[in-house]
């Protein structure tokens, strides 16, 4: 038999390459298109955000969210049909929800994200139901299922924070910087435990360890106050003793009274 010599096929041009590549890549396309037409939904996904182990809302509040309380079919639907961003307006409507990210993976699931609103503050009221204050200055609802341990606020004014919000009106608005500004101090923060205002916005401080008043004025000037109620608790009280005083008032300039 003879060998087969200098046999030279004839070579594929560049534009022909090209134009089988897009066939393929096309072909390739169409097919997993074909696949995710197919498939569906096999679970919710739902993962939350428990900041400082907050836990006012669990996978089953957002997955009622989602369903419409087991009215709406999620699982078992196609994926390519459901609304991520309908869905994940439905997850920020709950009042704890800071924020929300829907979408879809691989394995077919509908994967929800959610991170809470964080309470700073609440607002005590005897004849009418208590709110919580946000990191964000938004009044948020108080839940039978979790209680948050920070500031208590009270006084004239808790009706109108809570009908108005802290951010419609200047007494709210410098509360809710003193808020943020003990958040940012540690010590203060671990020290002061409830906050009274008066009808003018005056806050009468009470501090976790002492029976001290702490009468603070206005929300206002907080470096200044604070640093005259540091000088009253590291350097008075230890001389005096915890309990010589009853009040303390840290309102007026260059002054610290002490009765």
């Amino acid at each position: 038999m003879k060998k087969l010599k200098n046999i030279k096929f004839p070579k594929i041009k560049r534009p022909l390459k090209l134009v089988l590549f897009g066939v393929v890549m096309f072909s390739l396309i169409g097919f997993v298109e074909r696949n995710q037409l197919d498939k569906l939904c096999n679970n919710i996904m739902v993962t939350i955000d428990n900041q400082l182990e907050n836990h006012f809302i669990n996978e089953q509040d957002i997955i009622a969210l989602i369903t419409d309380n087991g009215n709406k079919q999620i699982i078992g639907a196609p994926l390519h049909k459901l609304p991520l961003k309908t869905i994940e307006q439905e997850v920020m409507s709950h009042k704890y929800v800071e924020n929300a990210e829907v979408y879809k993976d691989l394995k077919g699931n509908l994967v929800v994200k959610v991170m809470q609103n964080r309470p700073i503050a609440r607002i005590v009221r005897p004849y009418a139901p208590d709110a919580y204050i946000s990191h964000h200055g938004e009044i948020l609802p108080v839940s039978d299922r979790y209680t948050a341990r920070v500031i208590i606020v009270r006084g004239q004014l808790s009706d109108r924070f809570i009908e108005e919000g802290l951010t419609q009106q200047n007494r709210g608005k410098n509360l809710f910087e003193l808020l943020l500004y003990l958040q940012e101090k540690p010590l203060w923060h671990a020290q002061i435990a409830e906050l009274e205002l008066d009808r003018l916005g005056n806050i009468t401080m009470y501090p976790q360890i002492g029976k001290q008043e702490i009468y603070f004025g206005k929300a206002e000037n907080f470096a200044a106050k604070f640093k005259k109620l540091d000088i009253f608790f590291k350097q008075i009280l230890p001389y005096k003793g915890w309990n010589h005083y009853q009040k303390v008032n840290v309102n007026f300039k260059n002054q610290i009274i002490c009765e």
